[in-house]
């Protein structure tokens, strides 16, 4: 029992009419005196002996046995504690009290049922602390894992005393573990009220309120919490997860910067300090982050896919794939590892950063390990049944694609990548009914999206359906992009599909002006050179169109029907 709580019951011994008409002779006064002096300056065994020799000259003095329960008590002499507490009982004498001690010993033997038994039937007696007998039997049941009825009790005791930080925090937790989550927050806001130092109830308070959604005064109680204890782990990493959410990257490299350089970030905060360089475009900071772990650490497979990773965003082929060669000895069974290498070995990322990082995979090589990702693909993976049908369409592997793709759908119905991948599928398959019933789906999610209003107005101009909507369409996606090649050639191939030829020339060699190593631009360029009867430079773009894609075969056809229709001198 905490000495504040016997406090109490002293300051109410005082006052209770049970004792007050109590006379303790001149020696039982002085030798009480003295006890008294000593149990102040926390000196129980001296204070015990003094008690014993005030009892010797008044044995029934309920004053001086009280005494003796409270210090017996403190020294676990619990046998003598019992015996003194009952003298009370027998007397008639201070009853709450003496039940009170009783309760507290079995607590202490660790006979919880029966201290519960004993504080139910005295929590509301006269004389008793109720609010602390209260608190004493939630403390009880919170460690008997009786949550439903700690909270009845500690609602009890807020009845009874709103003000008490101990009731609010509790019964912030209980009510959190009841899914009451407005009430939790309330709790926890009280409890920061009364007081405002204690960090885990500012990191409880944020817990709450990311339930509910509540980011920003959930950010704004992490802070508070490493504010008051600027090493609290917890909250540090709670806080950073929020702002990679939110993509508060700045924020988020502020708060663990400083760490890092007083050399104060644990393994977890390095990783995560890595992945908001990363996010930041700060490639340099995050691959000597990640391979200050891999020093560390040794070989560890997510360290070294996340900077193969990052090497391959820098354009680093070569030094990406030595790393992805490390984790397929690893992980040879991991279909991830293989996603790196099949970007590069099929020219899927990008231009390498410079000649000496070109990559060096074959397309034999690329082969390999594309047949290695199928066998180990998960069907029943949207993700990875994707990947692979974008594969296989890229390559021109249509039926393949179609496979996977199809899969991918029937898993992930609304995912909006797997969508777009379809219907540039159906598109190569000229079933335009189904490409834009997914364009026009997905025109309704994003209509200002301007790779969408190109590609759904590209299709509506290759079906030739509403070629004045593909217009617009094409409109809009030009004042957000309007040096892209691309939708210039789109909205020259709708001026085309209007049989504005002398328009859709301007515009597609405007088109082509920014991108000249289109083979389609070319193609659709020597198309309106024909509509135009200009045979000759039809053949020159043709044949521009086979310099760069040489195994288009409808191309090559189109190029032998010009040298067919052009005058002898011209062939």
């Amino acid at each position: 029992m905490k000495r504040m709580f016997y406090a109490i019951i002293l300051a109410l011994l005082v006052s209770s009419p049970s004792l007050s008409g109590e006379k303790i002779d001149g020696n039982g006064m002085l030798f009480y005196m003295k006890g008294s002096f000593f149990e102040a300056r926390n000196d129980l065994m001296h204070a015990y002996t003094y008690y014993l020799q005030a009892d010797r000259y008044q044995p029934d003095n309920a004053v001086v046995i009280l005494a003796l329960a409270r210090v017996t008590f403190e020294i676990e002499k619990y046998d003598e504690t019992l015996h003194y507490a009952e003298k009370l009982l027998d007397l008639g004498l201070s009853n709450g009290e003496a039940k009170l001690i009783i309760a507290e010993v079995e607590l202490r033997k660790g006979n919880h049922d029966k201290a519960l038994e004993l504080f139910e039937k005295i929590k509301d007696e006269t004389g008793v602390p109720r609010l602390e007998v209260r608190k004493l039997m939630a403390r009880i049941y919170l460690e008997k894992l009786n949550t439903g009825k700690a909270l009845q009790i500690l609602e009890e005791a807020q009845a009874i005393d709103s003000q008490d930080f101990y009731i609010n925090y509790r019964l912030g937790f209980l009510y959190a573990d009841e899914n009451r989550i407005d009430k939790a927050i309330g709790s926890f806001r009280k409890a920061i009220d009364l007081n405002p130092d204690f960090p885990n109830t500012h990191l409880a308070l944020s817990a709450m309120l990311l339930q509910k959604g509540e980011n920003e005064e959930a950010k704004l109680s992490l802070r508070n919490a490493i504010e008051l204890e600027p090493g609290n782990r917890t909250a540090i990493r709670d806080l950073a997860e929020l702002y990679y959410e939110d993509g508060e990257l700045a924020e988020g490299i502020a708060l663990l910067e400083p760490l890092l350089i007083e050399k104060d970030l644990d393994r977890e905060g390095k990783a995560t300090l890595g992945k908001f360089y990363y996010k930041y475009e700060e490639y340099d900071k995050a691959l000597a982050v990640f391979k200050g772990l891999l020093e560390s650490e040794g070989i560890n497979p997510s360290i070294l896919r996340v900077i193969a990773e990052i090497e391959i965003g820098k354009g680093n082929f070569r030094s990406g794939v030595e790393y992805l060669k490390k984790l397929l000895e690893l992980e040879p069974a991991d279909f991830d590892n293989y996603i790196g290498l099949l970007l590069i070995a099929f020219d899927f990322a990008g231009d390498p950063s410079c000649a000496e990082e070109s990559s060096d995979l074959s397309e034999q090589e690329g082969r390999m390990y594309l047949n290695k990702a199928v066998s180990l693909l998960d069907r029943d993976s949207a993700d990875e049944n994707y990947f692979i049908g974008m594969i296989y369409r890229r390559l021109e592997e249509y039926d393949k694609a179609s496979e996977y793709l199809l899969r991918a759908k029937e898993l992930g119905p609304e995912d909006d990548t797997i969508l777009l991948e379809l219907a540039q599928l159906f598109l190569h398959y000229e079933r335009y009914d189904e490409a834009i019933e997914i364009a026009s789906l997905l025109y309704e999610k994003s209509p200002g999206e301007a790779s969408l209003l190109n590609f759904y107005g590209y299709l509506l101009a290759e079906a030739g359906e509403r070629l004045e909507f593909a217009e617009q369409l094409l409109t809009d996606a030009l004042k957000i992009e309007p040096d892209n090649g691309y939708f210039l050639d789109s909205m020259g191939w709708i001026k085309y599909r209007q049989e504005q030829y002398h328009k859709a020339l301007e515009v597609m060699l405007e088109a082509v002006a920014r991108v000249d190593d289109d083979p389609i631009i070319w193609e659709h360029i020597g198309d309106i050179y024909v509509k135009l009867g200009m045979y000759s430079s039809a053949k020159e773009a043709y044949s521009k169109s086979i310099d760069i894609d040489s195994g288009n075969s409808d191309v090559r056809q189109k190029l032998s029907e010009v040298n067919e229709a052009l005058p002898g001198a011209e062939k």
